[in-house]
């Protein structure tokens, strides 16, 4: 459409909307260094779509002084373009009626649909240099302002010296490691510092040594010995450029990642750390081995004896008070964790009736013998306590209180 645009009109509102939409239809810009390149491209599209370039005669086209016919295009010289100069530009024409004036409103409005609201507070807090009042007094929003700004805050120092600029291409190598060896992103990275060279109306002539310098660097084994090649064959004659071979460089990444062989070890480092796994797993069994049996000893310790007597300590049970029934005469008995045997003339001993530790097989009398040698007594006493003792086990015979039998 050319001319003033009348908005009474359904074809020129509809060509308002498709003018002013966002630009990218997936995400906002949020005035990022990674994004810009992308997003100049997508807005000179939409320049070139609905005529705000129109060859060298739109909004877009600055002139380098008042009514001069030498002019710069700010979507790709903005650095050659000074905001005090632009300023002084858009107040010639900004609140008048005309399709500049239409236009550089449409560009304003596209922009501003086009930025996360992270992006709009980043530009928003310069708003006065964006808002223009021309000679009526009348303020409005410039579109070309609003973009210098926006390129301004997109982490593109346009006021950055170009020394600086070509001290960043200089240092690749250590960039890309500050972004995780991310080849796509240290692409990104670098078309943007080209174009804001560009926008200078410079260009750097060492990209590619800086760029095989960049890849060379990358943490991946197989990605560095992909660009190891690309190196020997440039340097003996075949035509790569920088553009190609960050093209090369992308999709061999892109491949890699995708088949998740990105950083992959080798296949030493697969065998080094087969065996440190190995290692580390036998490790966990033995200390499982130790720490179960140091769990079983300390339980035993805590568990008291088989058979233990719940009474203090030296105090016989009640069994070892009475003779045994015949058919476990002969067996012995546990007591304080040891073997104890009914010592008596029918199991085979000598002891007269009392439980002994050895086995009444083995009794050598010397309980009774020694009773006998530290007996003092006249023999007259010792005849009265023989005879006492006769009546006791005659006594006992008959009795049958304890269930046992000396004649049996």
């Amino acid at each position: 459409m050319k001319g003033i645009l009348d908005f009474t009109d359904v074809e020129t509102r509809k060509f308002y909307d498709r003018a002013t939409k966002k630009l990218d239809s997936e995400e906002l810009f949020d005035c990022s260094a990674e994004g810009m390149h992308h997003f100049l491209k997508t807005f000179d599209e939409r320049s070139k779509e609905v005529g705000w370039d129109r060859n060298g005669n739109g909004v877009l086209w600055i002139p380098e002084e008042p009514a001069s016919n030498e002019v710069n295009y700010l979507p790709s010289e903005y650095g050659t373009i000074s905001i005090e100069r632009l300023t002084l530009h858009e107040k010639s024409y900004l609140g008048n009626e005309t399709r500049e004036a239409q236009d550089s409103y449409m560009i304003y409005k596209c922009l501003m649909n086009s930025l996360s609201r992270e992006g709009k507070l980043k530009v928003e807090a310069w708003e006065e240099e964006y808002l223009v009042e021309n000679d009526q007094g009348t303020t409005v929003p410039s579109g070309n302002l609003f973009l210098k700004i926006v390129i301004r805050e997109s982490h593109l120092d346009t006021n950055a010296t170009t020394q600086n600029i070509r001290s960043k291409l200089s240092s690749l190598d250590r960039y890309i490691v500050t972004i995780g060896n991310d080849v796509t992103k240290l692409n990104s990275y670098v078309k943007v510092l080209c174009l804001s060279l560009a926008a200078r109306g410079e260009k750097t002539e060492d990209l590619l040594t800086n760029l095989f310098k960049a890849y060379l660097s990358v943490s991946d084994k197989t990605f560095v010995q992909y660009i190891s090649r690309k190196l020997e064959g440039y340097e003996e004659g075949d035509d790569i450029d920088s553009t190609k071979l960050m093209q090369l460089a992308d999709m061999k990444f892109r491949i890699l990642k995708e088949r998740g062989q990105w950083d992959a070890p080798s296949e030493e480092e697969e065998k080094i750390l087969a065996l440190q796994t190995e290692i580390d797993f036998q490790t966990k069994e033995i200390n499982k081995l130790k720490k179960g049996k140091r769990t079983q000893n300390s339980s035993q310790k805590r568990q008291p004896p088989a058979q233990t007597s719940t009474k203090r300590k030296g105090e016989k049970p009640d069994w070892m008070k009475h003779r045994p029934k015949d058919d476990v005469l002969k067996k012995s008995r546990l007591w304080n964790g040891k073997q104890w045997w009914y010592c008596h003339a029918d199991t085979g001993g000598k002891c007269d009736g009392q439980y002994r530790r050895h086995k009444p097989s083995e009794c050598e009398g010397r309980s009774y013998s020694a009773s006998n040698k530290t007996t003092t007594k006249p023999k007259k006493k010792l005849k009265i306590a023989e005879a006492l003792c006769a009546v006791v086990a005659n006594e006992d015979t008959e009795s049958d209180n304890s269930g046992y039998s000396t004649e049996e």
